[in-house]
């Protein structure tokens, strides 16, 4: 069974961009997206652990399927990353199970804390304070917190 069957596509849409929403949120944080951020969002959707979580495996392959589609239609949002990535959060609650939803959230999460601590330079490891603040941003957004 595929959960892309089970969503029409504008809301299968919605949730594929939400790594890229999440992905704008931190990494534009400090106002720099440098190559190690773009490396990070990379490795995280190809992460192997993502597959043991069949929405999510799902999601993610699909998402590097059909990135150059996805950049673009990121590129022509009208509302902001947050409310973007809120507007995934409602397809998430309003049609997947509890479980499926927290995993995939959980998820994005993850992928922001990773994209925050690719940034790190000589004077500053990890997550700057605006980068924990746009990590605090993703879970509020997807109702985690």
């Amino acid at each position: 069974m595929s959960f892309r069957s089970e969503l029409d596509a504008a809301d299968w849409r919605k949730l594929q961009l939400a790594p890229l929403w999440t992905f704008a949120l931190v990494a534009g944080a400090d106002g720099d997206v440098d190559d190690d951020e773009w490396a990070a969002l990379s490795d995280e959707l190809d992460e192997e652990s993502y597959r043991a979580n069949a929405f999510v495996g799902e999601l993610f392959a699909s998402v590097r399927e059909d990135w150059d589609e996805l950049l673009a239609a990121a590129g022509a949002a009208e509302g902001t990353p947050n409310d973007e990535l809120e507007a995934a959060g409602d397809v998430l609650t309003g049609q997947l199970r509890d479980d499926v939803f927290k995993d995939f959230a959980e998820s994005l999460v993850q992928l922001a804390h990773r994209v925050a601590e690719a940034s790190e330079t000589f004077f500053a490891d990890g997550e700057s304070v605006d980068e924990a603040a746009a990590v605090e941003r993703v879970s509020v957004a997807l109702g985690l917190t």
